[in-house]
């Protein structure tokens, strides 16, 4: 009976090992679309409107540009990037895309504001597309793995 009980736990500690890589995982795709999401915001705000950016952040929608709109009025757009990017972005590829568009917006007349949005929209978009792609086989591959090792680990002490 204990042997019973031990084998269900190891069991249950693989499945719970990868249900949270796969939700890491999960947040990290939402995350970089909820920046794709605000920066489309931006694009349009700049498009229509001719108003500082920390008053198109201050009306945003998105939670995340909200967050952003103090330290932008404060110490501009990319320190309030920068203090925030824990909380924004995971992956260090998505980061650096981040951070290139808010080292240089702000500076430009309309069209190329436009033109700096859209560029960053277009490579998040592929950086969650891939992400994307390999979550489903990754999430399936460290399921299938886990539950492999957990089970080997059941028989060999068994």
């Amino acid at each position: 009976m204990l042997k019973l009980f031990g084998a269900s736990i190891t069991v249950l500690a693989a499945l719970l090992y990868s249900k949270i890589k796969s939700s890491a995982l999960q947040r990290r795709i939402n995350r970089c679309k909820a920046v794709t999401e605000l920066i489309c915001e931006l694009k349009m705000q700049v498009e229509c409107h001719a108003l500082p950016l920390w008053d198109i952040l201050e009306g945003c929608r998105s939670p995340v540009g909200r967050m952003l709109a103090d330290g932008a009025k404060k110490e501009g757009f990319p320190f309030a990037v920068r203090k925030h990017m824990d909380k924004l972005l995971d992956g260090n590829e998505e980061r650096e895309v981040l951070l290139s568009f808010a080292d240089g917006f702000g500076r430009g007349n309309v069209d190329a504001e436009s033109e700096r949005c859209s560029e960053c929209i277009d490579r998040l978009n592929k950086i969650t597309d891939t992400l994307e792609k390999g979550a489903s086989t990754e999430e399936k591959t460290r399921l299938a793995v886990s539950l492999c090792v957990s089970l080997m680990a059941v028989l060999f002490l068994a």
